[in-house]
């Protein structure tokens, strides 16, 4: 009975510390997804600067500045097909 009991207690010990390593480990698709956000919005500031709509450095980050960038494009009826692609790929179209 004791040898059941210590195996039921190590397999539990060992299931439980599988399952927060890997809830604490990020997996690979979600760097990937954040990179390729940030490399978005790069290129989404970049064309809003070009244009004179967005006056921050290009960090990447969706933060207020980026934001009153592309809600000022949008009210102006902005027409550069590539920022819209961009834009509609984040969700912000």
């Amino acid at each position: 009975m004791r040898k059941l009991r210590l195996a039921a207690f190590l397999l539990l010990t060992a299931v439980l510390s599988f399952s927060v390593i890997n809830a604490a480990a990020p997996s690979k698709t979600q760097s990937v997804t954040k990179e390729k956000r940030r490399t978005n919005f790069v290129e989404i500031q970049k064309r809003l600067k070009n244009m004179g709509y967005y006056t921050g450095k290009l960090d990447g980050i969706n933060g207020s500045l980026t934001k009153k960038a592309i809600q000022t494009y949008k009210n102006n009826q902005g027409t550069d097909k590539k920022l819209e692609q961009l834009l509609a790929r984040e969700g912000l179209n």
